[in-house]
């Protein structure tokens, strides 16, 4: 039995290829017109709150990206912990918190490849979050050091009204955190938090690991040489 073969036309085929491009074209403006959210490792920064100052401040800076400001006695940021009741002895101190723009954080900047963008609550609009992770600390009078490991969300606005994020970055790092306690002469046998901050360690750029391991490629040359010459000598 004969197998019949069908021919698509070639006007079909053209408008079939005319359909397909049409739909890639859409597909690359509609990513372009997108809002890509990129993730960042954070070089260096720090945040700090005290009892004097429990608003303190706070700044990070990745590749392309800084951003600075402050916080609030409100939510879960470290100044909600520094203002937090007091512990008695041998009762550590939760270090892990999350706080959003609403209620945690305040962006007094942020500036992104070059670009300035506005990073507000706002009716409907996305909030901007922090999230920090630590071991719980301090269950008695002193200095106190602990590793953290950080995430946050920042969506920076161009337009108003700010329903959509123009620029999201996402950021990751980790650091050292201090925490001071001091004993609180009012309520014997209980203790408080007198300060904590927060110092972000930095990530080589790519330059200088190089850098580094030419580093020790030349040392480790120059040692080899060192020891082919003395064994020359012994013998």
């Amino acid at each position: 039995m004969t197998r019949k073969r069908f021919y698509l036309p070639r006007k079909l085929s053209a408008l079939h290829k005319s359909m397909v491009a049409v739909a890639i074209g859409l597909a690359i403006a509609s990513g372009a017109a997108a809002d890509p959210v990129q993730t960042l490792q954070i070089t260096s920064g720090f945040m700090t709150s005290s009892k004097a100052n429990p608003f303190g401040q706070w700044m990070l800076t990745a590749p392309d990206l800084s951003a600075a400001g402050n916080f609030k006695d409100r939510g879960q940021g470290p100044a909600s912990i520094v203002a937090s009741g007091p512990n008695t002895l041998g009762r550590p101190f939760d270090m892990s918190w999350s706080a959003d723009i609403a209620d945690g954080f305040v962006v007094s900047n942020m500036v992104f490849k070059g670009v300035a963008y506005n990073v507000e609550e706002g009716p409907n609009s996305p909030f901007s979050l922090m999230t920090l992770d630590a071991s719980a600390i301090g269950d008695h009078v002193g200095s106190f050091m602990e590793p953290f490991t950080f995430s946050a969300k920042l969506c920076g606005f161009l337009t108003v009204p700010m329903r959509k994020c123009d620029a999201t970055v996402n950021l990751v790092g980790s650091g050292t955190l201090d925490l001071v306690v001091v004993p609180l002469p009012e309520l014997p046998g209980a203790v408080g938090i007198q300060s904590v901050s927060y110092r972000f360690a930095g990530v080589p750029e790519p330059a200088t690991i190089a850098l580094l391991l030419g580093g020790l490629v030349g040392l480790g040359l120059t040692r080899r040489r060192a020891s082919s010459a003395l064994t020359r000598e012994l013998l």
